[in-house]
Parts: structure tokens; sequence; C-alpha cells
């Protein structure tokens, strides 16, 4: 938020660019199926 409020286009723009990456890398990784089924399972999304 603090980058936004510098109004600094460049900054903006790398942090626009970063979001939109990071989603498109690691969003196919998110399984909806165990976030769905995390209020019947007691596991849901965690790891151990």
């Amino acid at each position: 938020m603090l980058v936004f409020m510098t109004y600094n286009a460049y900054l903006i723009l790398a942090v626009v660019l970063g979001a939109a990456t990071g989603h498109f890398v690691f969003g196919s990784h998110f399984d909806i199926n165990a976030a769905l089924a995390a209020a019947t399972d007691s596991k849901g999304m965690s790891c151990h």
C-alpha cells in the first residue's frame, strides 16, 4: 500500500506485474477441493 501512496508509476507497475506473475505461477497449484473440504475435514489445506 505504501508503494501505491508514493505515486511512482514504475513501482506500481512492478507490484502489479509481480502480483500477476505470482498468481499465474502459483495459482495453478491451488487445490480448490481441499479448500472446500476444510469445513468437513479437520486437515483442510494444512501440510501435516
